[in-house]
């Protein structure tokens, strides 16, 4: 019996050249994988974060399931009637200067004014005069919000009768009422 077989040998050598083949082609695959997700992470990381931070607003259209209803002698009971549905994100809102937020309020007007929109109604109504805390840490050490601190103020100090003597004005510069 041969102890060293020449057929043996080379099956050897046969299988060990596939090995060497098939865990090139892993390292080579692995080493792509990790490539392509160190340029995902790493190098567009910002892109895709911001891209995700921005896709949670969704535009959904609704449109109205009935139409007009009517009653038996064809008098109309219950109609369809459009208006206009203004959405103002807070935390975007926030972000603008004074002066930014006077600008953007001013557009609003206009685009409600021009689609015929009564937007000075009680139904709706658009303020610019509102009241906060000049520190965010006001808003967990004070026990009311800033408006009841000013109400509170105005009725402190008896002011009420002087807010009603004043008369509104339109400032000739803005669309906005001014108070004088």
């Amino acid at each position: 019996m041969k102890i060293f077989d020449k057929n043996k040998l080379e099956k050897i050598n046969d299988r060990q050249l596939r090995y060497k083949i098939v865990y090139s082609i892993l390292f080579f695959l692995m080493g792509a994988l990790v490539l392509k997700l160190f340029h995902l992470t790493i190098i567009n990381g910002d892109d895709y974060r911001n891209k995700a931070d921005n896709n949670r607003l969704k535009d959904v259209k609704i449109t109205a399931p009935r139409g007009n209803i009517y009653d038996r002698n064809g008098k109309l009971l219950a109609g369809v009637k459009t208006s206009p549905a203004v959405q103002i994100l807070k935390d975007e809102f926030n972000r603008l200067s004074k002066d930014e937020k006077i600008e953007k309020i001013e557009e609003l007007t206009k685009i409600l004014n021009k689609d015929g929109a009564s937007w000075d109604t009680d139904d709706y109504f658009l303020g610019i005069n509102y009241f906060v805390y000049s520190s965010d840490v006001d808003y967990f050490t004070e026990l009311k919000s800033p408006k009841e601190k000013v109400l509170d103020i105005i009725l402190e100090n008896k002011l009420v009768e002087d807010i009603l003597k004043l008369r509104i004005e339109k400032n000739s510069s803005s669309n906005f009422p001014t108070i004088s």
